[in-house]
């Protein structure tokens, strides 16, 4: 007897018969496991009252089903329409392919262009021949940690600076120069740069220091700057060299001058600060940066003559 999923339960009381029981086969009863007869498998079935209503609802859902079934199935054939175009158009582009098709000899053929630099030239039409002899007073930069960037930029701006070709500017002679300044892991870095990203010379000079100067660099020389002592058996002379070399090999330590002054001062020994100070008519921190600058020079120059002597 079919009986609907959902319906309200009914079940036998225990010890007799229910008093809205209806004899006939139209009566259905919840049969379980205790009961003599079983159901199949011990399952239960329900009885629904009202099963017209129920048809009705189930047939309500299984239109509402199909129709959403029919609609999604109109969407698939839109889109297997459009991959039919896309795969008809792969098909087209491998047949044109196939006749532009090379052999395997040819595929691992090394390429035979040149591959384009990172420098382009603001003037190419410009004809610039380097001569050997220019090429071989070039400062040589490796990348090594006790070389100094800056330093190699001031010896490579003079020599270029010897060199004045008709319309060709020194910044076009030094970009097409620089490459060959370089050398090792420096060169390498040069060309590993992405072609056509240098256009300028401060550009250059920018990427260059960009690199072999960092941030951790210039935080190292101004700790250097803020504790530099004179040696105990170190000149004044050979101290004051040594302090302009460290505030030269990074122009962008934003130290003012006064207080540059002041920390070579603090770091004297004191023979050579009673040097100074007598040189100076009193102390030295009376006197501007630039007045400080001539008297050190001039002091430290003369203590050297009496130093050699």
């Amino acid at each position: 007897m079919t009986a609907a999923i959902a319906g309200r339960r009914c079940r036998r009381p225990a010890g007799g018969t229910p008093a809205n029981e209806a004899s006939g086969p139209a009566s259905a009863w919840l049969l379980t496991v205790s009961d003599r007869q079983r159901t199949t498998h011990g399952k239960e079935f329900y009885f629904d009252i009202e099963i017209e209503k129920t048809s009705k609802k189930l047939r309500k859902e299984a239109k509402a089903v199909k129709r959403a079934l029919d609609s999604t199935t109109l969407i698939e054939k839109f889109d297997n329409l459009f991959d039919l175009s896309k795969l008809l158009a792969e098909e087209k582009s491998y047949l044109i392919n196939m006749a532009e098709e090379k052999t395997l000899k040819e595929l691992d053929a090394p390429p035979v262009q040149q591959a384009p630099l990172c420098i382009t030239a603001a003037n190419p039409q410009a004809s610039l021949e380097l001569k050997s002899g220019l090429i071989y007073l070039l400062p040589k930069f490796r990348g090594l940690a006790n070389e100094d960037p800056y330093n190699h930029l001031k010896e490579f701006h003079v020599v270029c600076s010897s060199m004045k070709p008709d319309r060709i500017t020194e910044d076009q002679i030094k970009l097409r120069a620089f490459p060959f300044s370089l050398e090792d892991a420096t060169k390498k870095w040069l060309f590993y740069l992405l072609a056509g990203s240098i256009t300028s010379w401060e550009q250059m000079m920018k990427t260059f220091l960009e690199r072999y100067y960092p941030a951790s660099r210039v935080n190292n020389v101004r700790q250097e700057l803020f504790g530099i002592k004179q040696h105990t058996h170190e000149t004044l002379l050979d101290y004051w060299e040594r302090f302009k070399e460290l505030c030269a090999s990074c122009p962008q330590h934003d130290i003012p001058e006064q207080a540059l002054i002041s920390f070579f001062y603090e770091g004297l020994l004191p023979s050579a600060r009673s040097s100074i100070n007598g040189a100076a008519g009193g102390s030295l921190v009376e006197k501007t940066p630039i007045e400080a600058k001539r008297l050190i020079e001039i002091v430290a120059y003369t203590s050297r003559q009496f130093w050699e002597r």
